[in-house]
């Protein structure tokens, strides 16, 4: 239910971002992890406790659309891409967090749930000093606050640069985030637009269909399965996490050296290779021989 409300939530944010702009949903997003986590944690019943995942499932969906663009829209040009990667990267890293917490407060899974609201607390506060999207701004009419915000943002750097951002923000055609129906009509009536789409969707669909969110939300069940104990699985699942995180660095100072191309077939193929030793991992079975490491060595190659 979580992921299915987070397909929801993607799918809901982009009226309400072009409307309303990014930070509301931002923190609009904050008080539904905060919620959720509440929820949960005080669930007197499995429906109570179902009514919290899916609120959670909503912050996940808000989150995930209305972050990276915020980011992107506020960053300077040169440094955009790299913190949009490490929007990533801190995902994978607060998945590591988790996991210790569930550790530590393992079988206590109330606390644990309930200890998730805090840093959705602190972002929801926090952005309340956070200014709106320069961008978002610039394209609603008021090009004066635009300027402000990033003459705040760029804070020392060169005036010039400033000029030639708000210039860039002033000449921007109204977006259409919102609106999925003429997205869709400008992609069918463009040539080359249908070929990056279909790329891009094949591309997503082929990396969803590997299993690497089966393998991050029932990473503990796939060790279990693999031979070991529960509570061996439950701490190796934090080094699942890292392990995707450190993928994420080597790979960032290599998609410029190497390229993308060149980057995606050797680790789509090494992926591969991977889930080939967790399905022998699997066949062999027994918490004793080599079926549990096969099975660790092949989750975490493949995680990276």
């Amino acid at each position: 239910l979580t992921v299915l409300f987070a397909a929801v939530g993607a799918a809901a944010a982009g009226a309400p971002m072009q409307k309303y702009g990014r930070k509301p949903l931002i923190m609009l997003a904050s008080f539904f992890y905060g919620a959720g986590s509440t929820i949960v944690a005080f669930a007197p019943s499995y429906g109570v406790l179902v009514l919290g995942r899916v609120v959670l499932g909503l912050g996940v969906g808000l989150s995930s659309m209305a972050i990276p663009i915020y980011v992107a829209e506020a960053a300077p040009e040169e440094v955009r891409g790299r913190l949009v990667s490490f929007y990533n990267l801190f995902i994978v890293l607060g998945q590591a967090a988790a996991c210790g917490v569930n550790v530590v407060c393992q079988p206590r899974w109330r606390v644990s749930m309930g200890v998730a609201a805090v840093p959705a607390c602190i972002q929801f506060v926090g952005f309340f000093w956070l200014p709106e999207s320069p961008r978002y701004l610039a394209q609603n009419g008021d090009v004066e606050r635009a300027a402000a915000v990033l003459r705040k943002l760029r804070g020392g750097g060169s005036p010039e640069q400033a000029r030639r951002d708000l210039l860039a923000l002033a000449n921007l055609a109204p977006e259409d985030i919102g609106d999925v129906r003429a997205g869709l009509r400008e992609i069918r009536d463009t040539p080359h637009l249908r070929s990056i789409f279909k790329l891009g969707l094949g591309l997503m669909c082929l990396q969803q269909f590997s299993g690497i969110n089966t393998v991050m939300y029932y990473g503990a069940s796939i060790l279990i399965a693999c031979g070991f104990n529960e509570n061996q699985s439950v701490a190796l699942t934090a080094a699942l996490a890292l392990a995707q995180g450190l993928g994420i660095v080597i790979s960032l100072p290599l998609w410029e050296k190497v390229g993308r191309r060149r980057l995606l077939v050797p680790s789509t193929l090494g992926a591969a290779m991977a889930m080939a030793f967790v399905a022998a991992a699997f066949a062999a079975g027994g918490s004793s021989g080599p079926a549990p490491l096969a099975g660790l060595v092949g989750v975490v190659a493949y995680l990276l």
